[in-house]
């Protein structure tokens, strides 16, 4: 399970990356499928993956995705 400190930071740096492109934090942690969102999500996914250092099952229980869905976003050239 993910610490408090670590969720926290979680949700700074995907809110940051809402922001980035003008969506909301809720669209981020939604299941909206469009490619500007789906973009957004995988650059959160792979900033929390590299500057946390949590596990893809940690990243992928924060954004209710399997950890597959996080690896395929890590990998991704986005």
């Amino acid at each position: 399970m993910v610490m408090l400190v670590e969720y926290k930071k979680m949700v700074r740096i995907a809110s940051e990356e809402a922001k980035k492109v003008g969506i909301s934090f809720k669209n981020i942690m939604g299941r909206n499928r469009s490619k500007t969102v789906a973009r957004s999500r995988q650059n959160a996914m792979k900033r929390i993956y590299k500057e946390l250092s949590v596990s893809y099952p940690e990243v992928g229980y924060f954004f209710r995705r399997h950890h597959t869905t996080v690896m395929h976003g890590v990998k991704k050239e986005v």
